[in-house]
C-alpha cells in the first residue's frame, strides 16, 4: 500500500507483490522494491509543481501490517 501524503484518505495506491518465498515456508524477506507510480498527478491544476511524501506497508499472507516507512519529500511536476 502507497499512500500520498497530500490526502491519505483519497489517495491510495494498492499493488500486489508475488510470492517472494514458497509458500510453505516461514523465512524473513529483506530487499528493495521499485515503486513507479505513472499517474501521479497535481491535486491542484493552477500549481506547476507540489511536494508530497508517501507513506508505504505491505500485508503479509496472514493480513499483518508492516510498520509503515515514509519517503523523503518528493516533487511532481506539471
Amino acid at each position: 500500500e502507497v499512500v500520498d501524503q497530500r490526502n491519505p484518505e483519497l489517495l491510495v495506491f494498492n499493488f500486489h507483490v508475488s510470492p517472494r518465498a514458497p509458500l510453505e515456508s516461514t523465512i524473513t524477506i529483506q530487499g528493495t522494491l521499485d515503486i513507479v507510480l505513472n499517474n501521479t498527478i497535481l491535486i491542484d491544476q493552477n500549481n506547476t509543481t507540489e511536494t508530497t511524501t508517501f507513506k508505504i506497508r505491505m500485508q503479509d499472507r496472514a493480513g499483518n501490517w508492516s510498520d509503515a516507512v515514509e519517503t523523503a519529500e518528493i516533487t511532481i511536476l506539471k
